[in-house]
């Protein structure tokens, strides 16, 4: 973060009073104390325990607060279904960690996204504003091909229902969208990175793509 101290956040497996499934685990080390103790930020928040399924593959972002933005893929069940979705959990000095939300689906009581989320990364951009890509498996007018799905959050709006950004309405993109990277510039313009294996003037090798 902006005052050098290190944030760290992995997937875990070891059992405790959040269950036997994998979890999100988070340490962090500042000068004056090194290293803190390891500990479950994807569930028992405020000693409610719910999250009952596996928790995998989280990105870490701070602000320029210092708060703590974190993303994962999780496997529990819940009104949003059966398939794997997007989680996010942030901390602050005033409120600590938060309880984990879903950020794929169920935004403004719509749940429409029925397949497998995977992967996603974080960006957070000078106003404080969150950016979050993913792999999607949910068809719709884009195909039954996996896409990269995007989306943000602003303190005045909330979480944003989640877009297709890897194809458009020429409906061109008809191989899967892979491993998603994103970053913010300093001119808060977003880009995204992925592989992806649709056909094109460039042969049908698997290529890296850019929006």
């Amino acid at each position: 973060d902006n005052s050098g101290d290190i944030h760290v956040v992995w997937q875990d497996r070891t059992p405790g009073a959040w269950g036997s499934d994998i979890e999100i685990m988070y340490a962090s080390y500042t000068n004056a104390t090194g290293w803190s103790k390891a500990i479950v930020i994807s569930d028992g928040i405020k000693g409610v325990y719910w999250n009952d399924g596996d928790s995998h593959f989280p990105d870490i972002a701070v602000d320029n607060s210092g708060d703590i933005h974190v993303v994962w893929h999780d496997t529990t069940d819940g009104a949003w279904g059966t398939d794997y979705e997007i989680m996010y959990a942030s901390y602050t000095n005033a409120t600590g960690w938060s309880n984990a939300t879903v950020i794929s689906d169920g935004i403004k009581g719509l749940y429409w996204n029925d397949g497998n989320s995977y992967s996603p990364d974080i960006a957070v951009d000078d106003s404080g504003d969150i950016h979050v890509v993913w792999y999607d498996f949910t068809s719709g007018g884009w195909g039954t091909d996996a896409e990269i799905m995007y989306t943000s959050y602003t303190e005045a709006d909330g979480w944003s229902i989640a877009i297709v950004i890897s194809d458009d309405d020429t409906l061109w993109n008809d191989g899967n969208s892979y491993n998603t990277e994103i970053a913010v510039d300093d001119l808060s313009a977003v880009h995204v990175v992925w592989e992806d294996d649709t056909n094109g003037a460039w042969g049908s090798d698997w290529e890296i793509m850019h929006v």
